[in-house]
């Protein structure tokens, strides 16, 4: 009887910034001289810990790039490689924009746990960026109105009201609106 009541309903989807489902992606083997490493928003750390798992596990993640061979994550990996002496890298090309790039590197860098509050706050103002650039429906202001007005029509129609109706004199709002009697 009260089945319909305890239904839950789906949550809803998140905006993915991903490439479609159909356009496969694989790893494959570069050169790591084609790879090209622009300013970067992480200094390089240690390396050493990962140049030695690398050479007795191998490498577990591969770098991603763009088509265009930038590199989107995976400056510590590749600067292991380079310090092993390899000519070549496993990495996943994807086929993103620049910005949309620039937003998986912001994205990977706050997953992780070692930033400082100043780093952090400057990965998010710089997400913030990107992702309205991606998406500029998304930015705030303008002149769209919200969910308290009821949009523009309504803050229109307010407004309106307003500069024509007066407001009774011997009411507060007549008192103090400069509005003789």
């Amino acid at each position: 009887m009260h089945g319909n009541f305890l239904r839950r309903q789906a949550a809803p989807q998140p905006n993915r910034i991903e490439p479609d489902p159909s356009q496969a992606q694989h790893i494959q083997s570069i050169r790591i001289d084609s790879v090209k490493v622009g300013k970067r928003m992480r200094p390089l750390g240690d390396i050493d810990a990962l140049v030695r798992s690398i050479r007795d596990l191998g490498l577990l993640i591969p770098i991603t790039v763009t088509r265009e061979r930038r590199l989107v994550s995976g400056l510590h990996r590749l600067a292991a490689f380079k310090a092993l002496g390899r000519r070549t890298i496993p990495a996943v090309v994807i086929p993103v924009s620049r910005d949309e790039a620039k937003l998986r590197e912001i994205d990977e860098n706050l997953a992780r746990n070692d930033l400082t509050l100043l780093e952090r706050a400057e990965h998010l103002r710089w997400r913030k960026e990107f992702y309205e650039r991606l998406h500029p429906e998304t930015r705030s202001g303008g002149d769209h109105g919200n969910q308290h007005t009821g949009g523009k029509k309504s803050q229109k129609d307010n407004l309106t009201f307003c500069q024509t109706q007066r407001p009774p004199p011997d009411s507060l709002a007549g008192r103090f609106s400069g509005w003789s009697a």
